[in-house]
């Protein structure tokens, strides 16, 4: 019995090192395949007119070898291993985009330091690593540490035209989400020094979004309440221990008081534009723009840029499901009763004193519109995990998409892309998505649907800034 433990053994460990060395093999083709296609790449630049440059011709290298890493280690595989390390990867790409940033852009030390408007300065990669990080988190949270949905939901998020266009201006972002998660943790720990730090985060994080870009800052802030509300009452078990519910309450007040304190004293206020003095329907789908802003000049496509949210069927989903069914109402209640409100605000406005209380009379409809499609995310990733019930036939899918496609066919748009060819674009947009969305009970239709999301999102976020055409 013992020499055939010891024979298999053997065998296995044969097999594993038989595989390492192929592995190795492979990573060494790719690392060779790149350099050869990184340069042909930097040939064609300078013969197009372009100055050699070595950080273009690493950054070339870089892109290659990370699409080839799908093929060699396999989709599965390397997302596991870029999840688990991701911490460390982002720190070793915050080190290495910094200092690539630094040659590339030709800035001062002191504007690569402090400067976030450059790409790639050591301010931009912080807050850029920073989002990914914490939006991962975030749909961590949402979709029950679900790494597909969570990655997916992650690009969405930070490769929308809302962050390419306005990445100067979504600090808000960063700290809401950033909020809920510390705020969750928090309700889970259970070790007091790490509770004080995690109320010291939260602290420091709602001082520092009181300060970020006044119009996102407010708008965003409903959703984050709405996502507040849903994780006290998610942990509401763990609220009954009068040491944590102490800690939470004294920590959100405390730090909502300073924070507003803080603002009022320094008197900061940022100037903010609007798409159009009128109001409308058209404006909440300006998501389906995202995908022509980069090769179409509308003069303020920064206002257009929002995130890719299939609005408005997760809210009417939402809405829907909480009618025929009982479940998964402490998340869908109050983000939907939020999405709804700030439509109501973009599409007709509010009363005037509902405004000033609000402090929706600070915010332009271009701004509400980003947050009411970023609450539609939530509620789409959401729906995504938690419901498997079979809600739509494909009948009625396919009439929930010709009805949308009716409403973006007779919606007005900006002048240089009210032709029938970006309109044919946007129908076909709208009527993908939302019939894949309706029958997402199906894993094959949700897949397809996924796959979509994250394709339109890229098509119309990465061409935005491509660094390495600097």
């Amino acid at each position: 019995m013992g020499n055939k433990k010891n024979k298999k053994e053997i065998e296995y460990m044969q097999k594993n090192e038989t595989l390492t060395k192929k592995e190795k093999e492979k990573n060494l083709i790719l690392v060779l395949i790149s350099i050869i296609l990184a340069s042909i790449t930097e040939f064609i630049f300078v013969n197009s007119g372009n100055t050699f440059s070595i950080s273009r011709e690493i950054t070339l290298f870089g892109i290659f070898i990370f699409i080839g890493l799908h093929f060699t280690i396999g989709f599965k595989k390397l997302y596991t291993i870029i999840v688990e390390n991701r911490f460390k990867i982002s720190g070793v790409m915050i080190i290495i985009s910094s200092l690539l940033g630094f040659f590339q852009n030709h800035v001062e030390l002191k504007d690569w330091i402090l400067d976030t408007e450059s790409i790639l300065s050591l301010w931009w990669n912080i807050k850029f690593y920073g989002l990914v990080l914490v939006s991962y988190e975030l749909f961590s949270l949402i979709t029950d540490n679900n790494k597909v949905y969570s990655i997916i939901g992650t690009i969405v998020i930070v490769f929308s035209g809302a962050i390419q266009w306005n990445f100067t201006k979504i600090d808000s972002l960063i700290f809401g989400q950033l909020i809920i998660v510390l705020l969750d943790k928090l309700l889970k720990e259970d070790k007091k020094i790490v509770k004080i730090i995690l109320a010291i985060g939260i602290f420091a994080s709602i001082v520092a979004y009181c300060f970020t870009f006044e119009g996102y800052a407010i708008a965003f802030g409903y959703v984050f309440l709405a996502l507040i509300i849903w994780v006290l009452i998610k942990n509401k078990e763990l609220l009954k221990n009068k040491k944590t519910l102490i800690i939470i309450v004294s920590t959100l007040v405390t730090s909502t008081i300073c924070a507003v304190i803080a603002k009022v004293v320094s008197q900061i206020h940022y100037n903010d534009t609007m798409i159009d003095e009128g109001r409308g329907i058209q404006y909440l789908f300006t998501y389906l723009y995202n995908i022509v802003l980069p090769f179409k000049d509308l003069s303020i496509n920064s206002l257009y840029g929002s995130f890719i949210s299939i609005f408005p069927l997760p809210m009417l989903f939402a809405l829907y499901y909480m009618y025929k069914n009982d479940d998964n109402v402490e998340f869908l209640l109050p983000i939907t009763i939020v999405s709804i409100l700030e439509t109501v605000f973009c599409m007709s406005g509010l009363p005037e004193i509902v405004n000033k209380i609000s402090l929706f009379s600070n915010v332009s409809i271009s701004r509400c519109i980003v947050a009411v499609n970023l609450a539609n995310v939530y509620i789409l990733f959401y729906t995504l995990k938690h419901i498997d019930k079979k809600i739509f036939s494909i009948t009625s899918a396919i009439r929930i998409a010709v009805v949308l496609m009716i409403v973006v066919g007779f919606i007005s748009y900006p002048e240089k892309i009210a032709t029938r060819m970006y309109l044919n674009l946007f129908m076909i947009e709208i009527c993908l998505l939302s019939f894949l969305y309706s029958i997402f009970h199906d894993k094959n239709y949700k897949n397809v649907l996924l796959f979509f999301l994250c394709l339109i999102t890229l098509i119309g976020g990465i061409t935005v800034n491509p660094i390495i055409f600097i």
